[in-house]
């Protein structure tokens, strides 16, 4: 079974080790962005769980990106493409 970081990581052309990295690049913060929505609303995990296994961050990074990610799938019709393929990828409940 794939899982969101393999998932995110084809999609978005990044390395799966960068998701859990601190770093500002933007292609890697928009993929961890779309893989901590995932998590937030497919799974049971708490905000400070997600936060903490992508690179240590706080639950308010979650809640951020959550929102950031549903912005861009409003306003920009390749950033539901995206999100789509990553989602349809995937089962929709992780066992974490």
């Amino acid at each position: 079974m794939i899982e969101i970081d393999d998932a995110v990581s084809f999609v978005f052309g990044v390395e799966k080790k960068m998701l859990k990295e601190r770093t500002r690049k933007m292609e890697v913060v928009q993929a961890r962005q779309v893989a901590m929505r995932w998590r937030k609303m497919n799974t049971k995990q708490s905000l400070q769980q997600i936060a903490e296994e992508y690179g240590d961050f706080d639950h308010a990074t979650v809640v951020h990106a959550t929102k950031t990610i549903n912005n861009f799938i409003k306003i920009y019709p390749e950033w539901r493409e995206k999100v789509a393929m990553v989602e349809n990828m995937l089962p929709k409940c992780e066992n974490n």
